[in-house]
């Protein structure tokens, strides 16, 4: 509440007693409102911990204001989450860095082996923490927490089913080693450590390894199942201690990703590899660098690759230059050097400047299986592309484009584009690349006629789809259709369609006209809503072509319709087909679940 108003008129006078009359009490009626709302939240929260045995993940973000009470709540919710079983637990106090320190006296007696992932932000571990009552957890993650190397010695000793452990912006001052004989762990992520100024491994199981930083010092001993790395430094030295120290004990990876945001000029001297990537199939660079480096580094990292395969580049010069600023590249590999591997690049950022158009006439003579090579000025860049756990992704945005590099778990997918040109990236570049999800929403505009796409991949697992789309009058949704042919085991379809201009009914449109070969028929679509559907003829079409392919539909609109246009349109949808499907008129508004 941030006004109080009378609601009774009375005079002036009158209505002036009683504003003076209430100030007093203002500030008093909202604390009433916000306590009395927030001893309804806690009951609500405490009441649901005490009812669902089955619940499975448990986040609590939280103010500590009021320490002494808020501890004591969030204490007791733990405490019944560690007796429900809850396996996933999420901790994060808003505005007051380390107010709340982890109750581990509540997890005694076993009660926290049931926590297999756990997830602290801006809390205190204090002086009596003990990991061995969490000897369950698979996936650590601290974040904003003050560690040393006696608490990572701990966890990693302690936490014998530790398979993830990620460090963001945790405070250390001492170096990071990580030995222990029977270590599980299979992947490391450090985020903006800027005070861990080393970090030694030997991690015979570790796989994937990320680091963001400023210039710690990674020393590899023992780490012969790495094969996915990371490194993005934030620094402008590193370079010389990249390619002379760090990248000579990484022979084995088979994804590598260098991010190097302030870099200056790379010599040859220090990019030229005596060593061989034997391993090495996908490369991708990212460097903040100036105009007048001429990529000469990149050149001596395919050298090193032989069998390298795949190759993305993303670079950004410190200042803007045109003409002949460089020369092109000037370093010519020795022995006639040719790479018989490399089939896929894409050049991120490109300008056309001399550098670049030398750079890819380079690639284009010595890569001699070269399949394609894509010039864009699309500014992309990578991001966290290692997430082998990942299952839920949502983006809104205006015209974002996505690198998967391995996202194998991958399942729920939303995406909506605010851009009018985003149809042909997702159905020329997108969907490609999502063919494991089972549940997919987009969300797009098109102010051009969608044809039907080639979708060179079959989406095997997609069980749910909804399509939001904005298009043209001109849109018969034969692209959909398409989709449809690529998901033969799509359960459930929502459309929501709306169209510019005004709307064209029946006997003005064509409808469908594309036919799917072979007399396709889908056996497994069950239910179809159509949202917001207004009777058009390219709707109309497009829901006879489904009442021939599939077995339930149920269509749903925003507007109501009297019996007369309901035995119209039945009519209309039936007309010459032998189907048993439902069809059902019902009244809703236009709903489309972007949050999955």
């Amino acid at each position: 509440m941030d006004s109080f108003t009378p609601s009774c008129k009375r005079s002036e006078s009158s209505h002036a007693c009683v504003g003076r009359f209430t100030r007093p009490y203002l500030f008093e009626i909202i604390r009433e409102l916000r306590r009395h709302h927030r001893n309804a939240f806690i009951r609500f929260v405490s009441d649901f911990l005490r009812a669902n045995r089955g619940l499975r993940r448990l986040s609590l973000h939280f103010d500590m204001k009021n320490k002494a009470q808020y501890r004591r709540i969030v204490d007791r919710w733990i405490s019944r989450a560690a007796k429900a079983g809850v396996n996933e637990l999420e901790l994060v106090p808003w505005h007051w860095r380390r107010a709340y320190e982890f109750p581990w006296r509540l997890l005694a007696n076993g009660r926290g082996s049931f926590f297999t992932r756990l997830k602290l932000g801006r809390c205190r571990l204090g002086r009596h923490y003990d990991f061995r009552r969490l000897s369950s957890i698979s996936r650590l993650y601290l974040a904003d927490v003050n560690i040393s190397q006696e608490i990572v010695i701990d966890i990693l000793r302690d936490c014998k089913s530790l398979e993830s452990l990620t460090l963001e912006s945790c405070s250390s001052n001492a170096t990071i080693s990580i030995a222990p004989p029977e270590l599980q762990l299979r992947e490391l992520v450090v985020y903006f450590c800027f005070e861990i100024t080393s970090i030694e491994l030997s991690a015979p199981k570790l796989r994937r390894l990320q680091y963001y930083g400023d210039s710690a010092l990674l020393s590899f001993k023992s780490v012969p199942c790495l094969e996915h790395v990371w490194l993005s430094y934030c620094t402008s030295d590193v370079a010389k201690y990249t390619f002379e120290s760090l990248l000579p004990e990484l022979p084995r990876v088979s994804d590598l990703v260098l991010d190097f945001r302030r870099l200056e000029v790379v010599e040859f001297d220090e990019a030229k590899a005596s060593f061989p990537f034997s391993g090495l199939k996908d490369l991708t660079v990212n460097v903040f660098t100036t105009y007048k480096d001429d990529l000469i580094w990149i050149a001596a990292l395919l050298e090193a690759a032989p069998f390298l395969e795949k190759l993305q580049t993303f670079k950004k010069a410190s200042e803007v230059r045109t003409g002949n600023e460089g020369g092109g590249i000037l370093w010519q590999p020795t022995n006639g050097f040719q790479h018989r591997h490399l089939r896929d690049v894409r050049m991120h950022d490109f300008e056309g400047s001399d550098v670049e158009i030398a750079f890819a006439r380079f690639l284009t003579e010595r890569a001699v299986v070269l399949r394609s090579l894509v010039l864009t000025g699309d500014c992309i860049y990578p991001g966290k592309s290692f997430a082998p756990k990942l299952r839920r992704l949502q983006y809104s945005g205006f015209s974002a484009q996505f690198l998967f590099k391995s996202v194998p778990c991958l399942e729920h997918v939303s995406l909506r584009y605010a851009s009018s040109n985003s149809a042909k990236y997702i159905f020329e570049n997108l969907l490609c690349e999502l063919a494991h999800v089972s549940d997919l929403v987009l969300d797009f505009t098109s102010h051009e006629h969608l044809m039907k796409p080639r979708l060179c991949s079959p989406f095997s697992n997609l069980k749910d789809l909804t399509v939001d789309v904005f298009t043209t009058r001109r849109d018969k949704l034969i692209w959909l259709a398409a989709v449809l042919e690529a998901a033969p085991f799509l359960e459930k379809l929502q459309t929501t369609v709306t169209t510019v201009g005004s709307i064209d009914h029946a006997g003005n449109g064509g409808g469908i006209s594309w036919q799917r070969s072979n007399g396709f028929q889908h056996h497994h679509l069950m239910d179809v809503k159509m949202h917001h559907f207004e009777g058009s003829d390219f709707e109309i079409a497009f829901a006879r072509f489904l009442l021939e392919k599939a077995v339930v539909l149920s269509v749903c609109h925003g507007r109501r319709w009297t019996e007369k246009e309901k035995s119209h349109l039945l009519e209309q949808l039936t007309a010459g087909i032998a189907s048993s499907a439902r069809i059902i008129f019902s009244v809703v508004e236009k709903v489309v679940p972007y949050v999955l």
